[in-house]
């Protein structure tokens, strides 16, 4: 048998040290990458968990909403029947509204600023807007108020569910 000389021996031993090294850090790549994967899916997966949650969170308070509003308007087609009880013809005739109301209710309720400031005798003369047109226009407004009301309730309570359920 022939020895092998010493500076081959020293280089085999550096291939075959350098072969495991480059084993080893292909391996440990492959792991670290599946690791990566695994989280990836992971936090895909609690996203879409979270998505779900999120959507019928919103749904649930979509409907609730809608159904408030449903007998808000209800309420309200009940109210409009009933003008001619409280505001009758009689009413209707004894008093027209002076246009000075009817100025300053449309500029609340337009949300804009009163035109010019006067108060002039023309403010105090009787527009043609009867008493009981006044009471629906008012009552419509409150409703519409109500029904804000009922949205912002909505709202809040989609947001409070939310923050409580999504943490």
């Amino acid at each position: 048998m022939i020895p092998i000389p010493l500076p081959w021996r020293i280089l085999m031993l550096l291939a075959l040290l350098a072969s495991g090294v480059a084993f080893g850090w292909i391996k440990g790549a492959a792991s670290v990458q599946a690791d990566w994967q695994l989280a990836d899916a992971k936090a895909r997966a609690e996203q879409v968990v979270r998505i779900h949650t999120i959507t019928r969170i919103i749904n649930r308070e979509t409907v609730r909403y809608l159904d408030r509003v449903v007998e808000i308007h209800d309420l309200q087609a009940g109210f409009d029947k009933e003008v001619p009880n409280y505001v009758n013809q009689d009413a209707d005739a004894a008093c027209m509204l002076p246009v000075g109301f009817v100025l300053y209710h449309n500029a609340a309720a337009e949300g804009r600023a009163l035109e010019g400031g006067d108060t002039g005798s023309d403010h105090a003369a009787a527009s043609q807007i009867p008493l009981s047109a006044a009471a629906r226009t008012i009552a419509d407004n409150y409703w519409r108020g109500n029904q804000n009301a009922e949205q912002v309730i909505a709202l809040q309570e989609v947001v409070k569910t939310l923050r409580d359920g999504c943490r």
